[in-house]
C-alpha cells in the first residue's frame, strides 16, 4: 500500500553531524540487519568517518530492527551529546541498540548509555550486547515495554559488569493504543 523506507535517517561516513529535535515515523522492516528510525552508523563503521550527535529526537511507529542505533558514551560523562534525551515510541523490536564508539579508547573498558526514554517497545527498551567489560545504563525512563533494559556482556571472563543506575521502569499493561497485532 505504502512505499515505506528501511531507514528514517541513516548516518554513514559523517563528521560533526547533529540530529536535534527531529520526529521520525513509519519505518518498516526490510533487508538490512540494523534498519531503524535513526541509525548512527553501523556496528562495523566508525573511525574518523562517523562522528555525530543524536539529541532530543522522537522515533515512533517503527517495525524495523530498532527505533535507534547509536553509540554509547564514556562512562560517567553526563554532559555528553552523542545520544541524549531521545524517545523511542511504538517500536516493534528494540527501542535502542547501543554499541561502543570505536573512536573512544575508553569504551574498550567501559561504555554507558544515559538520558534515554522508551515507551511501548515489543522487545527490549534498550539493548547492549558487546564485548566491553563494563556496560552501564543510567538516567532512563522505560514505560510499558515488553522487556525493559537488556545490558548484556558480550564476552566471558572475570570482572565483567553490567550496571544500572537511576532507571525508572513501569511495567507492561494491557493497553492496546499501539498494537502491532493488527
Amino acid at each position: 500500500m505504502f512505499n515505506f523506507q528501511y531507514f528514517g535517517i541513516l548516518l554513514e561516513t559523517v563528521t560533526n553531524v547533529t540530529l536535534d529535535s527531529n520526529v521520525v515515523v513509519g519505518v518498516f522492516m526490510g533487508k538490512f540487519n540494523l534498519a531503524g528510525g535513526i541509525v548512527g552508523c553501523g556496528l562495523d563503521a566508525g573511525g574518523d568517518t562517523c562522528q555525530y550527535s543524536i539529541v532530543n529526537n522522537i522515533v515512533g511507529g517503527v517495525t524495523a530492527q530498532s527505533c535507534f542505533v547509536a553509540y554509547g558514551h564514556n562512562c560517567g560523562d553526563y554532559s555528553q551529546t552523542v545520544f541524549r534525551n531521545n524517545v523511542a515510541h511504538s517500536c516493534k523490536n528494540a527501542g535502542a541498540v547501543i554499541f561502543p564508539d570505536p573512536n573512544s579508547a575508553a569504551q574498550t573498558t567501559c561504555m554507558e548509555a544515559s538520558y534515554y526514554y522508551a515507551y511501548k517497545t515489543l522487545d527490549e527498551a534498550a539493548i547492549s550486547f558487546f564485548s566491553v567489560p563494563t556496560q552501564m545504563y543510567s538516567h532512563m525512563v522505560l514505560v510499558d515495554n515488553q522487556y525493559g533494559p537488556a545490558v548484556m556482556g558480550g564476552m566471558e571472563g572475570d570482572n565483567l559488569w553490567t550496571k544500572m543506575n537511576n532507571i525508572t521502569i513501569w511495567g507492561e499493561s494491557v493497553m492496546t493504543d499501539c498494537s502491532f497485532d493488527a
